[in-house]
């Protein structure tokens, strides 16, 4: 019984000897099956974004005044998809897909910042002198509900596209600054030329160009404030604000030092302007703080 039984023992021992390479080689080809699959999976997958990066393509090349901007925005989106999918897929056959659909992405967002510019400059002209020099902010005229709607999209687009590690920035943050910079120097150049021309005679309390200069300043700014509020992302207002109005306020800050330098050098009648502007600004506080708080 016992040699049986070590007979036995020494067959199964041969069987499993015998059997195991064969095992082996089973869960080898099985583990390749499933890496065939993988790759075959990921050929198909470049190749059908062979065919939508081609498609994409042909829509964001289109200038974009041809086209519905929602449309073509929701072209973008697909493309910033296709950039996040083929990301996954570690095949250098998938590198040219990824090219092609990266300068599509250039092409549309310099589409889409060069339309924000456009749209933003034709609402950023300088004011007349009468509006600038209202007490009533509200006598500033903002954009138009559809150009203020179009401005909203462009900017949440571009904010997105500058977040996007697979995108080139924008800079359109920058363009914004420096055309709502530009709008309001030019409608503070007459304010800003008269308080440069030194006074003359005795001076008439509140009557120095200067004290007017600073109130319809710190209008302008406050109208800035509520713009940026409207149209970017509340991560970029700060940022956005303050490069909106450092040229104006350096400006205007210049013309005060030229008032001052004058005043010390001569002591001249004008010193009554730079007491009425010190009343100016006082008396203007809560706006003061309200734009710069």
């Amino acid at each position: 019984m016992v040699d049986i039984l070590n007979s036995f023992d020494t067959r199964l021992g041969s069987l499993e000897t015998s059997v195991m390479p064969i095992h082996k080689s089973t869960q080898t080809l099985t583990r390749l099956a499933g890496n065939m699959d993988q790759t075959v999976a990921a050929l198909e997958a470049i190749l059908s974004y062979f065919d939508l990066a081609t498609q994409e393509e042909a829509i964001v090349s289109r200038p974009l005044a041809d086209q519905d901007l929602q449309s073509y925005i929701q072209s973008i989106s697909r493309i910033r998809d296709y950039l996040r999918a083929m990301s996954s897929i570690k095949l250098k056959a998938g590198d040219r897909v990824v090219q092609q659909l990266k300068r599509s992405l250039k092409v549309a967002s310099a589409q889409l910042d060069d339309k924000f510019k456009q749209v933003l400059t034709q609402n950023s002209q300088s004011l007349d002198l009468k509006v600038v020099t209202s007490v009533d902010r509200k006598d500033i005229p903002q954009p138009p509900p559809g150009a203020t709607q179009t401005l909203v999209i462009l900017a949440k687009n571009l904010a997105e596209i500058d977040r996007d590690p697979n995108a080139t920035p924008t800079g359109y943050l920058k363009s914004y600054c420096e055309i709502r910079a530009s709008g309001m120097i030019k409608s503070l150049t007459p304010l800003h030329q008269s308080s440069n021309v030194e006074l003359k005679g005795v001076y008439e309390k509140g009557s120095g160009p200067f004290i007017l200069y600073t109130i319809s300043l710190l209008k302008l700014c406050r109208n800035e404030a509520d713009l940026a509020d409207t149209l970017l992302d509340s991560k970029l207002l700060s940022l956005a604000f303050m490069g909106s109005i450092m040229r104006p306020i350096e400006q205007w800050v210049e013309t005060g030092r030229i008032i001052t330098r004058r005043v010390l050098k001569t002591y001249s009648s004008e010193v009554g302007v730079l007491f009425d502007v010190i009343e100016a600004l006082d008396s203007n506080m809560n706006t003061f703080e309200s734009v710069f708080g």
